[in-house]
């Protein structure tokens, strides 16, 4: 593998690491706000009751193509 050849803006979330200020703090209140509407738009609000949602985001396997990314998992064991 290689570094990838596509530019990016200098404020690109490369990993977790790259979360540190307030505006970082508002973007992932709204991804939670956003992720739990998501939710309800499959799943009734009692099958969410009971249900086990795990969401986060992991390190890249390899550093050359590091995007920020999260995985949401339901019933289906931890991120």
């Amino acid at each position: 593998f290689r570094f990838s050849d596509v530019p990016k803006p200098d404020n690109y979330l490369h990993t977790y690491r790259d979360l540190h200020s307030r505006e970082h703090v508002n973007m992932l209140q709204q991804l939670d706000e956003g992720i739990h509407r998501f939710l309800r738009s499959l799943f009734d609000e009692s099958f969410l009751a009971h249900a086990h949602v795990s969401s986060g985001f992991h390190y890249p396997v390899r550093t050359q193509y590091a995007t920020l990314h999260m995985q949401l998992r339901v019933n289906s064991g931890s991120v």
